[in-house]
Parts: C-alpha cells; sequence; structure tokens
C-alpha cells in the first residue's frame, strides 16, 4: 500500500527541517570568519559596555545585542560587569541580572523625589537588605522627608562600598529635618569618593582614610562641624585628591588665634573647589596648603548674604602668598 499524501508531507517536512539545520551550522561556521567573530571575548565585551552607555536612558535596550548571534550571547551572559546595574523597577529583569553578575559589585542609582514607584520602593528596598555586602557605588538623589526611611535601611557593613552619593530634596529649606544615623556605614573602609548635599551628616563617623574625592554642600548651620572638628577629618584624609566644599562650616565657631597647631598640607590634592563666605575662604587657605600645581576654584560670597562688593583677600596656596586677590562677594 502506497504511503498516504500525510505521510510524505511529514517525511517532506522532516528534510526541510534537517536542512535548514545544516544551513544553520554553515551560516555559524562561516560568521565564524568575519572580523568580530574572531575579537577576544574581552574586547567584545568591552564595546558591549559602549553600546550600554549608549542606551543609558533606557537602560534595559542594549541587551538586544544579546539576540544577535550565539556567540554575542555567551559573551555577554559571561561578562558579570554588563549586568551590575539590575533595574529596580523591573523585578523580573532585576533577579535576572542579579544572577548575571555573579560576584560582581554592584551599582545602585535610585531618584527618590516626590512619587517613586512602588516597584522602585520594593527593589531598591531588597537590595539594601539582601545585597549589601556586593554594592560598589550606591547614588540615592533627591532624597524626601518622607523617604528618609532609605537612610536608615543603609547597612552597617559595606564591605565593597567605593562611591556613596546623597542629595536631599529639600537643599537648603529645610535640611535640617533629615539626617544620616550615625549607625549605618560604619564598615566601609573601601570608600572612595564621599558627595553628601542637603543633611545633617556626622560625616565624622564615616572611614575618611581612603576617601580620595570629598564634596559636600548645604549642610544645615546647626549640623556644621567646627573648625577643629573640620581640620580634625582633613588631617586623617592622607590620599585625598579632590575636595568640593560649600559653605559647610558652623560660621559661629572660629579657630583660636593662639593655636600652635600647624596647618594640614593634602599632598595629593589635585582639584579644590571652595564655594563659601569670605571668612570661611580665609580661614580655608591660612590653615590648609597643598601642591602649587593643584587646580582652584574659588568664590566668595557676603558673610551676612546681602548684595556684595568686591572684596580683598590675602590667601596662601601651596607655597605661594597672594596678596590682593579679588572675589566678588555678591550674588
Amino acid at each position: 500500500m502506497s504511503p498516504s499524501a500525510e505521510e510524505e508531507q511529514r517525511k517532506i517536512d522532516k528534510a526541510v527541517e534537517e536542512h535548514l539545520a545544516a544551513i544553520q551550522v554553515l551560516r555559524y561556521k562561516r560568521n565564524c570568519f568575519a572580523s568580530i567573530s574572531r575579537l577576544p571575548p574581552e574586547i567584545l565585551s568591552l564595546i558591549f559596555s559602549f553600546v550600554k552607555l549608549s542606551y543609558r536612558i533606557n537602560s534595559l535596550i542594549w541587551i538586544q545585542i544579546t539576540h544577535v548571534s550565539t556567540h554575542w550571547r555567551s559573551v555577554a551572559i559571561d561578562s558579570p560587569t554588563l549586568w551590575d546595574d539590575p533595574p529596580l523597577e523591573n523585578s523580573q529583569w532585576m533577579e535576572e541580572m542579579l544572577k548575571r553578575s555573579k560576584t560582581a559589585g554592584l551599582t545602585i542609582t535610585a531618584d527618590l523625589s516626590k512619587h517613586p514607584s512602588r516597584l522602585r520602593i520594593a527593589g531598591l528596598t531588597v537590595i539594601l537588605r539582601d545585597h549589601d555586602a556586593r554594592i560598589q557605588h550606591l547614588a540615592l538623589a533627591n532624597i524626601t522627608y518622607k523617604r528618609q526611611e532609605f537612610l536608615q535601611n543603609l547597612p552597617v557593613s559595606t564591605p565593597r562600598l567605593e562611591t556613596l552619593r546623597l542629595s536631599s530634596l529639600l537643599g537648603r529649606t529645610r535640611p535640617e529635618k533629615i539626617c544620616i544615623p550615625n549607625t549605618v556605614l560604619n564598615n566601609a573602609e573601601n570608600l572612595r569618593q564621599l558627595d553628601i548635599s542637603g543633611f545633617n551628616v556626622h560625616w565624622h563617623c564615616f572611614p575618611l582614610s581612603n576617601i580620595t574625592h570629598l564634596k559636600l554642600r548645604d549642610i544645615a548651620c546647626t549640623a556644621r562641624p567646627t573648625w577643629t572638628q573640620f581640620i580634625d577629618a582633613l588631617a586623617k584624609m592622607s590620599k585625598l585628591e579632590s575636595l568640593y566644599i560649600e559653605s559647610v562650616l558652623d560660621p559661629t565657631v572660629k579657630l583660636p588665634a593662639d593655636t600652635t597647631s600647624g596647618p594640614i598640607h593634602l599632598s595629593r590634592l589635585q582639584i579644590l573647589t571652595v564655594k563659601s563666605p569670605t571668612t570661611e575662604v580665609k580661614m580655608f587657605f591660612e590653615h590648609v596648603t597643598f601642591p602649587p600645581n593643584a587646580i582652584v576654584h574659588v568664590t566668595g560670597c557676603n558673610d551676612l548674604g546681602s548684595q556684595g562688593t568686591w572684596e580683598r583677600l590675602k590667601i596662601k596656596i601651596g607655597t605661594r602668598s597672594f596678596v590682593g586677590v579679588y572675589f566678588h562677594t555678591g550674588s
């Protein structure tokens, strides 16, 4: 009995599938000779990182490159640093990226202004609670009074933390309402970059010996350190390379005139930015020295905050003294 039409079709379909599979294998072998397919995985992974960076606004679009070929997908999945910034608002991809990043340090960024989504809040909570030991770079922006509980959720120990950026949405209007607890981040010996804006900060509680970049802004007057506290902290930052301060000292407490302590020398400082009342500017340059080739930016403002004039200052930069340097002290 001759085979039915259906059986003949099945045989043909099977033969077509076998031929297509063979063609796919041949295409894969042919693609292996393409220049980009012969790149070392390390170089290809670096190219993928540049693609990812170009899609920073929509952080998941770059994943489309993993669909180009089996080789590309294999290289991407085997590159943990490509998956080190899990999207907090996408729980499925956050979990997948946490797996693919393996033991790589995590980069966590969250904007908490006004009405952050419930998913973002939940994702950030999971990271801070369950993956704190892996956090390498942490940036929480525009923290409002209602969201200050996240400061309490910051872990005590973050052994891999290198960068910490915290900013308050309140700025100078009500900075006294938010305070970074002195019970968090006490064990962060690898902390290199510290950027704090708009908070009451027990910043002397942070490990300071390895700080290379320090930025302090918008600290409430009631929470500002005295000059002695500030200079003692600077003395511990022997590796400091970049310093930015903006009205951070207590204006009511002056350094004793008869002090015998010598100036603090920041031997590695490369960039200095000071935006402060002229009294604070004078005190800083009288008691802090640094290499003469450091790049210095100074903005003086009127101590009383009124419409300014030009004021004549005498300052010392490194080993060089300058007399008759003028700063505009108005707004």
